[in-house]
């Protein structure tokens, strides 16, 4: 018996043992399988902010009255925005030198992140207005009490509208 396996070579081994091709993968690049992730992702950030807004002040054992969410927004892109075109109008009058502008942005993003990192350290956790896609309307939103305390600074000329 000994003599029948040592006399097998490895090029007669039996056509069973030999390793099954592997399947081609299948090909999820160009324009559709983009907008197949871009599709998944829109639902998996809606399901995550419906899911962060209903069950966040339950999970922190808040009542959810008006006052009390720890979730609320601020209209970010809208007072960058605001921002950039008064210092953009300040420059036009004349009224503000070109080499002061990045100084003063730099001043008023510093200022607007401090306000921030001050509502978190109040345990309120700020989204983005723009990213919520949906909230129930007691949720607060600080835009305009952000872009207040920015005029009242200085660091942002108020404008003609609301």
């Amino acid at each position: 018996m000994s003599k029948e396996i040592s006399n097998i070579k490895p090029s007669e081994e039996s056509p069973e043992a030999a390793p099954a091709p592997a399947t081609a993968a299948k090909d999820s690049t160009g324009i559709v399988g983009m907008l197949g992730d871009i599709a998944v992702m829109a639902v998996v950030a809606f399901v995550v902010s419906l899911g962060a807004i209903k069950y966040l002040p339950k999970t922190l054992g808040l009542s959810g009255a008006s006052g009390d969410l720890p979730v609320a927004t601020i209209q970010f892109d809208a007072l960058v925005r605001e921002q950039i075109v008064s210092l953009s109008a300040q420059v036009s009058s004349g009224e503000l030198a070109v080499e002061e502008m990045p100084k003063r942005s730099s001043a008023f993003t510093a200022a607007l992140l401090e306000k921030l990192k001050a509502r978190a350290a109040e345990g309120k956790v700020i989204m983005r207005a723009e990213a919520v896609i949906a909230a129930p309307a007691d949720v607060p939103d600080y835009t305009d009490q952000f872009r207040s305390e920015l005029i009242a600074d200085g660091l942002l000329k108020p404008s003609g509208k609301k």
